[in-house]
């Protein structure tokens, strides 16, 4: 077996411990068997879940039109101008 050392940020040395004390492990098991499970995913499929979900990396697309009229703030800017479509529709019946 080796021991492998390696710098972890505070935070999360405090919820590795948190997480081995309610488990009732040590915490080398804990970061043992999380490590385990990271590398049992196949890389690809690691690459993927990455990708999808560093915003860093992601570009978002801009709201398409029919999806702003779902939206109140959308909603509230065409709101007069709906209106008085609505009115001179009515008013030519």
């Amino acid at each position: 077996m080796r021991q492998i050392i390696t710098r972890v940020p505070d935070d999360l040395a405090a919820r590795l411990k948190e997480r081995a004390a309610i488990e009732n492990r040590s915490v080398n098991a804990t970061v043992v068997d999380a490590v385990e499970r990271v590398l049992a995913v196949p890389a690809s499929r690691r690459q993927a879940w990455r990708a999808r979900n560093d915003h860093t990396l992601v570009k978002r697309s801009p709201v398409p039109p029919d999806a702003r009229a779902q939206r109140p703030e959308y909603a509230a800017e065409r709101g007069p101008a709906l209106s008085a479509a609505l009115d001179d529709d009515r008013s030519e019946r």
